[in-house]
């Protein structure tokens, strides 16, 4: 009837409208990959062409060898048979002036509702400009990268200069209390600029595994004590950042410290110091420390030195917004338990 014609008329206007509007580029095909159809402002914008130039010509033309055209064809064939798939396919197009843009696509088929004939379109998108930007992230990222890669060395570097003047110091003087607290200062300096040597060598920059740090920093924390003392050692392998790992080494040398110069006695056997962190499921971590000696001497010096200690590993305890417990029997054990944020993650 002339009013259902009248009703065709203006869809047909509304999606001549539409059509036209639509900043990718619509391309139509028939079965053979000639250019039947396509939406002008865009064609023009993203490849100098008007219509009329390509109007019943191969979409070879848009193109710059055939292996790109018949690889294009590949996609766009896979693409309309996996009719569930919305995945866009990676096309290279070359322009009017020879002069190429990557595009992603999706492709569909459909019939020509006049005389049924069976069209290709493909919906193209210009993704110049989103690699481009990419790219400079990416460059941005790399200069960051090795911004920070030379921060963290030369961090390292300055500490083993601090290391070598407090070692100079100690050896060059005869009061044994000094030469005692330098060499405590030299081990916490040691255990920050580990974190640092660790974070200057690993891929992210970022964080360092707890179980790698713990572990070499044990072993150069009894590297020098009495043979006679163990070290009992599981540790979760979990990725910690800066803010955990330099409080953490701190408490551990503390503790391992103390247990080798005041836990144990020549006649005592087994001497064990103890290091374990346990990854629970709740997202927390469990640091516990300690050793099977003879507990908190009653010895004034020893006290004081203890004392010492404990209100360090308390300080960086709540640091890292950890609940400390202590435990005196049967040798001394610190429980910490915290949960990490930010960077630091684990399995």
């Amino acid at each position: 009837t002339k009013q259902a014609e009248t009703r065709a008329l203006l869809n047909e206007e509304r999606f001549n409208n539409l059509f036209s509007r639509i900043n990718d580029v619509i391309l139509i095909t028939d079965k053979n990959r000639i250019l039947v159809d396509a939406n002008q402002p865009a064609l023009k914008k993203h490849f100098g062409y008007d219509f009329k130039e390509i109007s019943g010509k191969s979409s070879l033309m848009l193109f710059g060898s055939f292996d790109e055209y018949e690889e294009s064809g590949g996609k766009i064939i896979a693409a309309i048979r996996d009719e569930f798939s919305s995945k866009p396919i990676s096309i290279k197009y070359t322009k009017k002036d020879g002069s190429t843009f990557p595009a992603e696509a999706l492709a569909f088929s459909f019939r020509n509702y006049k005389t049924d004939e069976l069209l290709f379109a493909t919906i193209n998108r210009d993704i110049s400009q989103r690699i481009k930007s990419r790219r400079m992230l990416e460059d941005s990222l790399k200069e960051k990268e090795i911004l920070l890669r030379e921060v963290h060395h030369r961090v390292r570097n300055n500490m083993s200069i601090i290391l070598a003047f407090l070692s100079l110091k100690s050896s060059i003087t005869e009061d044994i209390k000094i030469t005692m607290a330098l060499g405590s200062i030299e081990k916490r300096v040691r255990a920050m600029s580990l974190v640092h040597e660790l974070l200057y060598r690993d891929v992210n920059l970022r964080t360092v595994s707890a179980k790698k740090y713990l572990g070499l920093l044990a072993e150069e924390l009894l590297e020098s004590a009495p043979n006679n003392i163990q070290l009992n050692m599981s540790v979760a392998d979990v990725q910690l950042d800066l803010n955990y790992l330099i409080p953490m080494g701190l408490i551990v040398n503390e503790i391992i410290t103390n247990a080798v110069k005041y836990a144990f006695t020549t006649s005592t056997e087994n001497n064990t110091c103890y290091l374990t962190l346990t990854a629970i499921e709740s997202g927390a971590l469990i640091l516990e420390a300690g050793d099977n000696g003879i507990g908190m001497d009653a010895d004034k010096e020893t006290m004081e030195q203890s004392s010492i200690g404990l209100t360090l590993i308390e300080t960086l305890s709540a640091q890292i917004h950890g609940k400390l417990k202590t435990v005196i029997d049967n040798g001394v054990r610190y429980t910490i338990s915290f949960t990490p944020k930010g960077d630091s993650s684990w399995e």
